[in-house]
């Protein structure tokens, strides 16, 4: 009580005589590792050294070593992992910005004056259509002027409704339903303006996340890793060699730089240029002799 759970569990003993070895092998022993709720390696002895805690443990290391190695991951191997998965991100990223590239392209989108061009034609041409209120109140005046001239006290009567009539007549004249018609282009002009901001907006917007995506993808590629000093090893049938165990002395690998190949070969643990043969110099072709003359 008061220690964090551990993740694993290591039942290790030394090489010794079965009477040494004999306690792992009471019931009590392996009833407690079968029903332990943590994970169990059992290495009790060397590898010929059986016992019973052997068979329920979750696992049965041949020396203590053996156990610590099974239960420590190599570090090399975290490293070599977490590369492939760095590779596989980097190429998934940039299939995906592809194609949100390739689909962005692709989208054509239609202008805001075109969407909006019906309904603004559809307007006018009702605004067109639309009769005059003075001819529309035209036949009601008329029936009201021949009502009052036969009839005077009705025609004073109807004074206060013709009145207001014919404020009502003034005021659906043509002149303020134009206005009318005019501030509701006008809004819808500046409709469209807000539409097409808005729209610039977004297409910004997406190109800057695009390009941030390039910039990252870039910088996650294997290119940019080169750019940075490092280099890829491959031996000689192009496979790449990320151990110093996977070549020997005298074998030739391919170094690939930020700006091209080398070739090398492994000598000594070292990694050396490889010495190319020098073309043996041809023979001299023999001088032709010169005729000279005896002396004697």
């Amino acid at each position: 009580e008061g220690f964090p759970r551990p993740d694993v569990l290591i039942v290790a003993r030394g090489g010794g005589s079965m009477e040494d070895l004999w306690c792992f092998n009471e019931e009590i022993v392996a009833r407690a590792a079968a029903s332990s709720k943590i994970p169990l390696i059992s290495a009790v002895g060397h590898e010929t050294d059986w016992t019973l805690i052997d068979f329920v443990a979750d696992y049965r290391a041949p020396t203590p070593t053996g156990a610590a190695e099974v239960a420590v991951p190599v570090r090399e191997d975290w490293l070599e992992t977490i590369a492939d998965y760095g590779l596989r991100a980097s190429r998934g990223l940039r299939r995906n910005v592809n194609e949100k590239s390739t689909t962005l392209s692709a989208a054509r989108l239609p202008r805001l004056e075109g969407v909006l061009a019906a309904p603004r034609q559809r307007l006018d041409m009702a605004a067109v259509k639309l009769p005059s209120p003075v001819r529309l109140f035209e036949p009601l005046r008329q029936k009201l002027v021949v009502t009052s001239t036969r009839f005077p006290t009705l025609g004073r009567l109807l004074d206060g409704p013709k009145n207001r009539l014919a404020v009502s007549a003034a005021g659906l004249r043509p002149e303020p339903i134009r206005r009318h018609a005019e501030r509701q282009s006008g809004m819808l002009s500046q409709t469209a303006m807000r539409g097409e901001r808005a729209i610039k907006r977004r297409l910004d917007n997406n190109a800057q996340r695009l390009a941030k995506a390039g910039q990252l993808l870039d910088a996650y590629s294997y290119q940019g890793v080169l750019a940075r000093g490092y280099a890829l090893v491959q031996n000689e049938a192009g496979e790449v060699v990320r151990s110093k165990d996977k070549v020997s002395a005298g074998e030739g690998v391919t170094l690939t730089f930020a700006d091209g190949k080398r070739s090398a070969v492994i000598e000594d643990g070292a990694i050396a240029p490889v010495q190319k043969t020098k073309p043996k110099p041809k023979p001299a072709k023999p001088k032709p002799e010169t005729p000279q003359g005896n002396l004697f």
